[in-house]
């Protein structure tokens, strides 16, 4: 709520914000042992917390869980809005690299045809690929005793460009299936300081023009007033989150609500199937 993100940040409120030194019992920890906190007790534990609390006030206040109302929001990221990377462009420039090494490869073969040696073209490439070409140049470089040269008036010979070709290749290749890799099937971008929020239309469009920002969508189910389940979907849309949503409810509490109530227009039919009786 207070925007309080960095290490630094917290250090300094928990010196001279009164709410904070509250928080803390008016300890004064240095960024460093709040980091050292986070690290060992909130990495993989905070879920546990935020459960074994939900747990206790289910038993404490006699929260009927029979019944639980789940909606939806979206909260944008800390991350830079044009850190954006798009799985659309991402395939495009592979779709272009895979072209130019079809080209250097015909001039490959074309060099090496009375000699026998023939390198297969395809239509796409695997990066072994790519690096066992690329130590059959470095053996031939080393074969023929070839410098390597740069700056303005020095010739290159053909084998250095092309291991310069094959090693660009390899390198952008390496970070294409990097950036596929991190969206996953089910995302089609993703921000560079935040690989995990996806761009999307946030609720709140100040400038009015349906800018995407990077984002998450949040799900929340409430039973008499107190959240009982929460769960982070990087989906643009409600309607493929109910299912993991239940699911998930059902993993740390081992049943699922009689009664899950929601918007109508999250439901989708092959999810309405799971609740035929």
């Amino acid at each position: 709520m207070e925007k309080i993100q960095s290490l630094r940040a917290m250090e300094k409120a928990a010196r001279h914000d009164i709410r904070i030194m509250w928080l803390t019992d008016e300890l004064k920890p240095s960024h460093q042992a709040i980091k050292d906190f986070i690290d060992r007790h909130l990495v993989e534990g905070i879920k546990d917390i935020f459960y074994e609390l939900s747990k206790y006030l289910v038993d404490k206040e006699n929260i009927n869980t029979d019944i639980i109302y789940i909606d939806g929001t979206k909260i944008e990221s800390s991350a830079n809005k044009y850190t954006f990377v798009w799985k659309k462009s991402i395939l495009k420039f592979r779709d272009k690299l895979y072209k130019k090494i079809t080209k250097t490869l015909k001039t490959l073969n074309d060099r090496y045809q009375l000699e026998g040696i023939y390198f297969p073209i395809d239509e796409s490439y695997e990066l072994s690929y790519l690096e066992r070409i690329k130590r059959f140049l470095e053996k031939e470089i080393h074969k023929h005793s070839i410098k390597f040269v740069y700056g303005k008036g020095r010739r290159k010979t053909a084998l250095q460009r092309d291991h310069e070709h094959i090693d660009t290749y390899i390198e952008k290749l390496k970070q294409y299936t990097k950036d596929l890799k991190i969206m996953g099937n089910d995302r089609n971008s993703y921000a560079k300081t935040d690989v995990d929020a996806t761009f999307m239309h946030m609720k709140e469009d100040h400038m009015r023009n349906s800018q995407l920002k990077p984002g998450y969508n949040i799900q929340i189910g409430v039973s008499d007033e107190y959240i009982c389940h929460l769960d982070i979907f990087s989906e643009r849309s409600d309607y493929k989150t109910l299912i993991p949503f239940l699911e998930g409810y059902k993993d740390r509490y081992g049943y699922y609500p009689t009664y899950p109530v929601a918007r109508c227009w999250i439901w989708w039919a092959n999810e309405l199937s799971v609740f035929e009786v």
